[in-house]
């Protein structure tokens, strides 16, 4: 150590012999008067002989001892608080150490500057790590939510495609018997214009031939009529009418009904919604699903209008809805199965029930009902992402509640409760 150091009877010298971390004290010259053992030690060197036969800025890379210069400046100049400044440190052996300096001034005869460094090196390392494992579980993180949309965008598109199936079916049968009824129109109207050319006919020759003549005109006349059973054609034509009024009709309520049912305009933003509206939509758009194993009971109370996400709310009654078609087909009934629909407005909440009269859910399978990817169908016929779909949708879209109540052989019910 230094010998003349001016602050050496205060004790000093002992005090910062004791730290752990490399304390060196600085004059107004930034020169070094006094380095602990630590501070040899950090460096690399083997006495302070080796230290003090070099400056301080020597000691440290050009921008580090920068930072640390500006940061005693500002300590005297502004009466700045001590100062942590990052850095690192060249040894002896051309390694380096990572160290955080504390910088400050103290009074003694004449002021002087504290410098005291901590190596970091292994912390530096350690965090060095950490963010690295951060970025890597940042990117699976991303890899998993793009996965968690393909699958969701999966899901949706099976959905879709059972309901296209359907709904072609649906259409189908009116658009059969239009067709149908549009080539009996054709047919007919043939028939009326041979029938009409032949009035035409006869008008425009009547004055020229004599009564017996046209006596035989209208009796050919009447040949055709009968030959074609004009009568018929004539009572036919109106029910042909209705049934293709019917049929426009009901292709008309089964797209309206898809349109309202999808409610693209709401998938993403939310906006007044219906509920009961929703329940009859989503019906319509199941009909197919639904007719062939289950008899609808609805009881459909008054609701107010809400600020909702419609589309996604039908989305949720759609899973529900095929769940439970589902569970009935798996009961294997020898007639059609019931599902029971209800909603009610109470204490500030819409609640809709949809109950089944299926094949029911294990007791311990109720608890992982909700979870992503669970599913009790055989393999091929379910994702096990639609009840968590469902669940997702209205607790953290509508600050609901959807909640299962099930007895194996018996049914299931579930009810959603939304904020009203």
């Amino acid at each position: 150590m230094q010998s003349d150091w001016k602050c050496a009877e205060m004790g000093y010298e002992s005090l910062f012999g004791l730290l752990p971390d490399a304390v060196y004290l600085l004059d107004e010259d930034y020169q070094i008067i006094f380095a602990n053992t630590k501070a040899i030690e950090l460096l690399g060197l083997t006495n302070d002989a080796e230290l003090f036969a070099n400056s301080f800025e020597d000691l440290l890379p050009i921008d580090f001892f920068q930072a640390i210069k500006e940061g005693l400046i500002s300590i005297v100049a502004k009466n700045s608080p001590p100062s942590l400044i990052e850095g690192t440190l060249m040894r002896s052996d051309s390694t380096s150490a990572y160290v955080e300096a504390f910088v400050t001034k103290i009074a003694c005869k004449e002021e002087l500057f504290l410098i005291m460094f901590r190596d970091i090196t292994e912390r530096k390392k350690i965090e060095e790590k950490l963010r690295k494992s951060y970025m890597e579980l940042e990117g699976t993180l991303k890899k998993l939510q793009n996965t968690q949309g393909q699958l969701i965008h999966q899901e949706k598109l099976a959905g879709i495609g059972q309901l296209a199936a359907g709904i072609a079916h649906e259409i189908n049968n009116p658009l059969g018997f239009l067709l149908s009824n549009l080539n009996t129109l054709e047919k007919y109207f043939s028939r009326y214009k041979e029938i009409l050319l032949s009035y035409q006919e006869v008008r425009t020759r009547h004055q020229a031939k004599e009564l017996i003549e046209l006596d035989f005109s209208f009796r050919e006349i009447e040949e055709l009529e009968n030959r074609y059973n004009l009568a018929f054609i004539n009572d036919d034509l109106g029910e042909i009418f209705v049934e293709t009024n019917e049929g426009i009709d009901r292709v008309g309520k089964i797209v309206k009904g898809l349109r309202l049912f999808s409610r693209v305009d709401s998938l993403n933003g939310y906006g007044d919604y219906d509920l009961n509206e929703g329940i009859n939509n989503t019906l319509v758009v199941t009909r197919n699903e639904l007719k062939y194993y289950a008899n609808i009971e609805l009881q459909l109370n008054p609701l107010p209008t809400i600020q909702a996400m419609g589309g996604s709310i039908n989305q949720v009654l759609l899973n529900l809805l095929i769940n439970a078609v589902y569970a009935i087909r798996a009961k294997g009934l020898s007639e059609l199965g019931l599902i029971k629909i209800k909603t009610s407005n109470e204490h500030g909440f819409l609640y809709c029930s949809i109950e089944d009269n299926g094949i029911g859910i294990e007791e311990k399978h109720l608890r992982q009902i909700f979870d992503p990817f669970f599913t009790t169908k055989p393999p091929g016929e379910g994702t096990g992402l639609g009840l968590s779909i469902a669940y997702e949708i209205i607790t953290n879209k509508h600050h609901g509640e959807l909640t299962v109540e099930s007895e194996k052989g018996v049914g299931t019910k579930f009810t959603i409760k939304i904020p009203s």
